[in-house]
């Protein structure tokens, strides 16, 4: 589980840049079924990220 957060923050902060980033993106990368893929990014008023709005995943870029 620990790895598999870390290669998801890894490709978020390499990816975060992109217009339009979508979550499912690097989480198909992962594997995983449907479920665990989140929906969305968001951006933090202090330049972080937000997957999902669980805020336990905040990327600093």
């Amino acid at each position: 589980m620990i790895s598999r957060i870390s290669l998801s923050i890894t490709l978020l902060g390499a990816l975060a840049t992109t217009a339009g980033l979508e979550a499912q993106l690097f989480q198909r990368q992962l594997g995983g079924n449907l479920d665990d893929r989140p929906n969305c990014v968001e951006r933090t008023i202090d330049g972080g990220s937000i997957i999902c709005g669980d805020q336990s995943l905040v990327v600093y870029t």
